[in-house]
């Protein structure tokens, strides 16, 4: 959701701004981070960055103000591994959502307390 925020404004950007105005909380862990800098390397969205370094400097905002969690406990329930630290820092968190647009993640529906579903349906859900 952090990428697509950042250089797309569809439902992820609005969530996004949600955040920015402290209507919601942004958790984070370092794995979250490692990962988000690792897009952001990646040739199609370097391309992107060139044109979209406003939207960029406020997704980093946004990282600087996230609860940074390090999480005691990881977990493996995802057939993707790599996901799985999404699910290891909302827990740490004590998150009520995730919202992501990976598949794997939106298969479980929820996990423990938290609730995972797209930015669309959070949209729909907190308003």
């Amino acid at each position: 959701m952090l990428v697509s925020g950042t250089f797309w404004e569809g439902a992820s950007f609005k969530v996004l701004k949600q955040v920015s105005s402290g209507k919601h909380q942004l958790i984070v862990s370092v794995a979250i981070i490692e990962e988000y800098h690792k897009v952001l390397e990646s040739d199609e969205i370097v391309e992107k960055a060139a044109y979209k370094r406003e939207l960029l400097s406020v997704t980093f905002k946004l990282l600087r103000m996230a609860k940074m969690v390090k999480p005691s406990k990881k977990f493996s329930v995802i057939e993707d591994p790599e996901d799985n630290k999404f699910l290891d820092a909302a827990v740490a968190g004590k998150a009520s959502f995730l919202i992501s647009q990976d598949g794997h993640l939106l298969k479980l529906g929820r996990f423990r307390r938290i609730r995972i579903m797209t930015p669309e349906d959070f949209l729909n859900f907190s308003d």
